[in-house]
């Protein structure tokens, strides 16, 4: 849309409101001109246009006159309506009302928080958001207007019923953290994110490590690499999102030491391989396993 002090522009709109139905009126101690338009029940409506300037009321009450048209013939949808608003939002300031749909705006917030995160902060934001635009569907092509708390809220049912609790609620926290972005860019009004609750998790088991029986089982089924990790984990206390990420560059055979920078805290760990042992020699040098593991390929 032109600017609004652009001679051309209201120069067309001069002809068009001349043509129309629509009018503007003062009233008495009211500073802003008011509009008088054909509603879509065919009866007379005066709305405020919200500005006292003679011109830009009259694009308003063209703009009214023009969307009660549009629902008369049935063409007012959705696209019509943001259409309508934005127009007016634009005449009244001078710029573009911000919008998105809800898929642009969340991968053009991952775009942000591929920048800003670490890889694997931003690896379990790109999983949130994928489970939020499949859980949408056609939906997720509406104005991020559109999502609603009850969105969320049906999003986190969903998530707990296949998923633990606190990756539902995972889910959660980390919606609320970019609707607050949309929120702060003006695209959202509202964080529907902060009115949805989390899981209560009553009735929690504490964390336990794994039987040696458990252990075995695990074994039994695992292939060559996964032994190597779940070993790797069980003797050196590692997660196995850090295992998997192991090279030599890690491991120090002179002075018996695995040099490990954790993924999920940041943090560079040296881990001896038993306490008063010597430097290892070679690759293989690991000591002896517990009896009661099995690592070899009987297992």
């Amino acid at each position: 849309m032109a600017p609004v002090n652009s001679v051309a522009s209201l120069g067309c709109y001069a002809r068009i409101y001349a043509n129309s139905m629509a009018s503007i009126h003062k009233q008495p101690g009211k500073p802003n001109w008011f509009a008088a338009f054909i509603g879509p029940d065919g009866q007379r409506h005066f709305r405020s246009t919200g500005t006292p300037e003679k011109s830009l009321a009259k694009r308003v009450a063209l703009e009214f006159e023009q969307a009660s048209r549009a629902a008369r013939t049935g063409r007012l949808n959705e696209s019509t309506v943001r259409k309508t608003l934005a127009d007016l939002y634009a005449l009244a300031n001078g710029n573009q009302l911000s919008s998105s749909t809800i898929t642009d705006f969340f991968q053009a917030w991952l775009k942000r928080k591929g920048v800003e995160a670490g890889e694997r902060t931003y690896e379990r934001y790109e999983t949130v958001v994928q489970h939020l635009l499949r859980y949408l569907g056609p939906k997720a092509s509406k104005d991020i207007s559109h999502l609603s708390a009850k969105d969320i809220t049906d999003l986190r049912d969903n998530l707990a019923a296949s998923l633990s609790p606190s990756s539902a609620n995972f889910t959660v926290k980390v919606l609320r953290v970019a609707l607050n972005q949309a929120r702060r860019d003006g695209v959202v009004d509202t964080n529907e994110a902060s009115r949805v609750s989390l899981i209560q998790r009553l009735g929690r088991s504490p964390r336990r490590p794994f039987t040696l029986p458990e252990l075995t089982s695990i074994l039994s089924v695992a292939n060559n690499e996964w032994r190597g990790m779940i070993l790797t984990g069980l003797y050196s206390g590692l997660r196995l999102g850090d295992v998997a990420e192991l090279a030599w560059s890690n491991l120090d055979l002179k002075n018996a030491k695995l040099n490990v920078q954790t993924g999920k805290t940041g943090r560079i760990v040296d881990l001896p391989k038993r306490a008063g042992e010597g430097p290892l020699t070679n690759a293989t040098d690991c000591g002896e396993p517990s009896d009661e593991i099995p690592v070899g390929e009987g297992v």
